[in-house]
């Protein structure tokens, strides 16, 4: 293979691969967030609905805004903490 001298696409590689960096980043950041809701108990976030378009529960919505913005962090916000309390009652 030829070794790449346009300077266009070098920039277009540059962009590329942070695009890709900052993809992973996302990606594990993600991880971790479920991970930490899971460790508080939320180890279902499929059986808990949700105000959010276009998403039937929690983990699609936060998965929804995570990747295209829809919904709210706040709105995110307050049905995590609603279903952290139903899930401290089922446990009392």
């Amino acid at each position: 293979m030829k070794p790449i001298n346009n300077a266009r696409i070098k920039q277009a590689g540059i962009y590329l691969a942070r695009a890709k960096r900052q993809q992973d980043i996302a990606n594990r950041n993600t991880n971790k967030l479920f991970e930490f809701l899971e460790a508080c108990g939320l180890d279902d976030l499929e059986k808990f609905g949700t105000d959010a378009e276009n998403s039937s529960n929690l983990k699609e919505a936060i998965c929804c805004y995570i990747d295209y913005g829809e919904y709210s962090e706040e709105g995110l916000l307050a049905e995590i903490g609603t279903a952290l309390e139903m899930m401290d009652e089922q446990r009392a």
